[in-house]
C-alpha cells in the first residue's frame, strides 16, 4: 500500500481512486423499471477502485442502474470490511 501510495505524490495517503459507472445491459421488459438509471437506459451499477496506473485493484458491481452510487457503496464487500474491522483495514494511517 505505501508504494501505491508514493504515485499519489499530490495526495498523501492515497491508495485508490473509486466512482460509480454504469455497465448498459438489455433487459426484460416487465424488469426494465428497475434498471432505468440517470440517463434514461438500462443499466448495472459498476463500482470500481484503480490504482495510480489506472489499474482496477476493486470491483463490484450486480445492483441495478436506478441504485444510486453510494447505496450499492454501502452494500459492497469493501464497504462492509471496512465497517467490520475499521478504517485502518484498507487505509494507511498517514499519522
Amino acid at each position: 500500500m505505501r508504494d501505491i501510495s508514493e504515485d499519489f505524490k499530490k495526495y498523501p495517503g492515497v491508495i485508490g481512486a473509486v466512482d460509480g459507472t454504469h455497465i448498459f445491459v438489455k433487459v426484460e421488459k416487465s424488469q426494465q423499471d428497475g434498471y432505468i438509471d440517470g440517463y434514461r437506459r438500462t443499466s448495472i451499477n459498476l463500482i470500481p477502485i484503480c490504482d495510480s496506473n489506472t489499474l482496477f485493484t476493486y470491483l463490484f458491481l450486480g445492483y441495478p442502474g436506478s441504485a444510486h452510487d453510494s447505496r450499492v457503496f454501502e452494500n459492497s464487500i469493501m464497504c462492509k470490511d471496512i465497517e467490520r474491522h475499521g478504517p485502518n483495514f484498507y487505509f494507511l494511517d498517514t499519522q
